[in-house]
């Protein structure tokens, strides 16, 4: 008997737009890899329909709802004084469609002019309330954070569906890649964990990890610190970076120093954007001089265990 095709799952993408473009993007690039068509707003041509009744007609044709909250409520239905995405959602649970849920983190800096003021903030914190009361949240403080969580959701939910015939195939196929990219991630803090344990032992040895940057990267005057490093004094960028696991979760914080391309590519970096990186490992000890004002000179030694810049991981 021959196999049934699969058929794409339709997931219906409900946001606000001009504050959260770059995480619809990134949410939609994850339901294309998974095979799946893409419902949103942005998408819909022309019809006679009003907007919100084409919305909505469009969610209950759909089989999958994704809601992504950032700071603002969005543009108000006169008739029910909500917002579309607040109706949209609604719309989903009325016609017990799964909904995944994902709201930015408040740690994120974001333009005022995307964070809601007055009774709008008002009805966005009950939307949010509205929310967790029915769902597990997913928080998320990048696109690659998001992108990943949802992957991972999508894949567990298309599988749950019963109306549709899904290629099972390739959705094990990518979570089977997820779960690696974890165990590697994991490997990684182990190593640098051991770094910092034991850094002559562990030192400059290759490391895999995701990073995201905590403030922008500057440059640096010690020529001994630089040089112990293996890298060029008047030409090297230091970053302060958060460490984290496999769920995106902070587990420590460093300085990453780089050089060259890699100084390239650290400048251009935002504040809180997640990498997935390969580092070395090094330490070094700068000695400095004091004159302490009884006279006579005093020297000490400090040591830094810090990270050098590889190579940035697509």
């Amino acid at each position: 008997m021959p196999t049934k095709k699969a058929t794409p799952v339709a997931v219906f993408l409900s946001s606000t737009y001009n504050d959260l473009k770059i995480y619809r993007d990134a949410v939609e690039g994850s339901i294309r890899h998974l095979g799946n068509a893409v419902i949103g707003m942005d998408y819909f041509g022309s019809d006679s329909k009003k907007p919100l009744d084409w919305c909505l007609e469009k969610v209950r044709e759909s089989s999958l709802f994704i809601c992504i909250i950032g700071h603002v409520y969005g543009s108000i239905d006169e008739g029910t004084g909500l917002s579309f995405t607040h109706l949209e959602y609604r719309e989903a649970m009325k016609n017990n469609i799964p909904v995944l849920a994902y709201v930015l983190s408040p740690k994120v800096n974001v333009p005022l002019e995307f964070i809601e003021k007055g009774e709008g903030w008002s009805k966005l914190e009950d939307f949010k309330k509205e929310l967790q009361n029915n769902h597990t949240i997913g928080f998320f403080s990048s696109a690659i954070e998001l992108s990943t969580h949802t992957t991972r959701d999508i894949i567990k939910e298309v599988k749950k569906l019963k109306d549709v015939n899904v290629d099972k195939e390739k959705l094990n196929s990518i979570a089977n890649a997820l779960e690696s990219a974890a165990g590697i991630n994991k490997e990684g803090i182990e190593l640098y964990q051991a770094f910092m344990r034991r850094p002559k032992k562990f030192a400059n040895r290759q490391v895999r990890l995701t990073i995201k940057i905590k403030r922008a990267p500057h440059g640096t005057d010690s020529y001994d610190f630089i040089r112990q490093l293996g890298l060029e004094f008047g030409d090297t960028l230091g970053a302060s970076i958060a460490i984290l696991d496999e769920n995106m979760s902070e587990v420590t914080s460093n300085y990453l120093y780089a050089h060259g391309a890699e100084a390239d590519i650290l400048e251009t970096c935002a504040i809180d954007q997640v990498l997935n990186i390969i580092a070395i490992p090094k330490l070094a000890t700068v000695t400095r001089i004091h004159y302490p004002n009884g006279g006579g000179v005093v020297q000490t030694f400090d040591s830094f265990k810090n990270l050098v810049l590889k190579e940035v991981v697509v």
